[in-house]
Protein backbone atom coordinates (compact mmCIF):
# COMPACT_ATOMS: atom_id res chain seq x y z
CA UNK A 1 0.00 0.00 0.00
CA UNK A 2 2.72 2.61 1.36
CA UNK A 3 4.50 1.43 -2.48
CA UNK A 4 0.90 2.59 -4.52
CA UNK A 5 0.64 5.92 -2.65
CA UNK A 6 4.06 6.54 -3.76
CA UNK A 7 3.80 5.80 -7.31
CA UNK A 8 0.65 8.06 -7.12
CA UNK A 9 1.95 10.72 -5.40
CA UNK A 10 4.81 10.64 -7.71
CA UNK A 11 2.34 10.25 -10.77
CA UNK A 12 0.41 13.23 -9.37
CA UNK A 13 3.59 15.70 -9.30
CA UNK A 14 4.98 14.71 -12.49
CA UNK A 15 1.38 15.27 -14.23
CA UNK A 16 0.93 18.51 -12.43
CA UNK A 17 4.06 19.79 -13.73
CA UNK A 18 3.74 18.38 -17.47
CA UNK A 19 0.56 20.41 -17.25
CA UNK A 20 2.07 23.70 -16.25
CA UNK A 21 4.92 22.73 -18.87
CA UNK A 22 2.03 22.71 -21.53
CA UNK A 23 0.44 25.56 -20.76
CA UNK A 24 4.08 27.79 -20.62
CA UNK A 25 4.60 26.17 -24.10
CA UNK A 26 1.05 27.00 -25.39
CA UNK A 27 1.14 30.65 -23.52
CA UNK A 28 3.41 33.41 -25.75
CA UNK A 29 6.30 34.47 -23.49
CA UNK A 30 5.32 38.13 -24.07
CA UNK A 31 1.43 38.10 -24.01
CA UNK A 32 0.81 41.61 -25.24
CA UNK A 33 3.39 41.56 -28.40
CA UNK A 34 0.28 41.91 -31.26
CA UNK A 35 -0.59 44.81 -29.45
CA UNK A 36 2.64 46.60 -29.25
CA UNK A 37 3.06 45.51 -33.03
CA UNK A 38 -0.44 46.78 -34.36
CA UNK A 39 0.40 50.31 -32.06
CA UNK A 40 4.19 51.09 -32.81
CA UNK A 41 3.54 52.60 -36.25
CA UNK A 42 0.75 55.19 -34.52
CA UNK A 43 3.06 55.67 -31.34
CA UNK A 44 5.93 56.66 -33.95
CA UNK A 45 3.54 59.29 -35.50
CA UNK A 46 2.64 60.74 -31.95
CA UNK A 47 5.99 61.08 -31.41
CA UNK A 48 6.91 62.74 -33.98
CA UNK A 49 3.94 64.92 -33.77
CA UNK A 50 5.29 65.28 -29.83
CA UNK A 51 8.37 66.47 -30.72
CA UNK A 52 7.41 68.93 -33.52
CA UNK A 53 4.82 70.81 -30.83
CA UNK A 54 7.98 70.69 -28.44
CA UNK A 55 10.10 72.08 -31.63
CA UNK A 56 7.78 75.07 -32.21
CA UNK A 57 6.94 76.39 -28.53
CA UNK A 58 11.23 76.64 -27.92
CA UNK A 59 11.15 78.55 -31.35
CA UNK A 60 7.80 80.98 -30.26
CA UNK A 61 10.13 81.26 -26.82
CA UNK A 62 12.93 82.17 -28.61
CA UNK A 63 11.24 84.91 -30.66
CA UNK A 64 9.47 86.38 -27.88
CA UNK A 65 12.81 86.70 -26.07
CA UNK A 66 14.29 88.15 -28.91
CA UNK A 67 11.33 90.31 -29.29
CA UNK A 68 11.32 91.18 -25.61
CA UNK A 69 15.38 92.17 -25.53
CA UNK A 70 15.17 94.61 -28.89
CA UNK A 71 12.28 96.29 -26.70
CA UNK A 72 14.59 96.76 -23.64
CA UNK A 73 17.63 98.03 -25.86
CA UNK A 74 15.24 100.15 -27.51
CA UNK A 75 14.54 101.72 -24.40
CA UNK A 76 17.88 101.83 -23.30
CA UNK A 77 19.02 103.78 -26.48
CA UNK A 78 15.66 105.84 -25.66
CA UNK A 79 16.58 106.68 -22.40
CA UNK A 80 20.31 107.58 -23.11
CA UNK A 81 19.10 109.90 -25.76
CA UNK A 82 16.47 111.50 -23.32
CA UNK A 83 19.14 111.98 -21.03
CA UNK A 84 21.05 113.45 -23.42
CA UNK A 85 18.63 116.08 -24.31
CA UNK A 86 17.70 116.28 -20.92
CA UNK A 87 21.26 117.66 -20.24
CA UNK A 88 21.49 119.54 -22.84
CA UNK A 89 18.75 121.70 -22.14
CA UNK A 90 20.36 121.76 -18.72
CA UNK A 91 23.41 123.33 -20.46
CA UNK A 92 21.20 125.71 -22.50
CA UNK A 93 19.27 126.84 -19.42
CA UNK A 94 22.68 127.42 -17.46
CA UNK A 95 23.95 129.13 -20.02
CA UNK A 96 21.15 131.47 -20.51
CA UNK A 97 20.82 132.40 -16.70
CA UNK A 98 24.75 133.57 -16.90
CA UNK A 99 23.81 135.74 -19.84
CA UNK A 100 21.58 137.23 -17.95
Amino acid sequence: PDVVTAIQARFNKLSVASDDDALDVLSPKKPNWDLKRDIENKLNFLEKQTQQAILDLVRDKLTKEEQNDDENNMKVVRSEEEDEEVEEEQKTLQQQQQQQ
